[in-house]
């Protein structure tokens, strides 16, 4: 049990045989995303109940949100 507990080989000497492909700079190691999101909100909630009467009295807020991520 002891003996899978000690290394023997040195992490040093590991990081410098790497080949150039596989070091983590390299480009396969790199990947982009991106995305884009929109939402329109115009109901007005309290707890689980909508409150309409916001939209008769005129006093509704409308959110538009564009959302880019990259």
């Amino acid at each position: 049990m002891i003996g899978a507990l000690c290394s023997t080989s040195d992490p040093k000497a590991e990081r410098a045989n790497l080949a150039e492909s596989e070091s983590p700079l390299s480009a396969r190691h790199w990947s982009i995303s991106t995305g884009y999101r929109y939402q329109h909100s115009s109901r007005h909630l309290v707890g689980t109940t909508e409150q309409t009467q916001r939209e008769t009295q005129k006093t509704q807020v409308v959110n538009y949100i564009n959302l880019f991520d990259v």
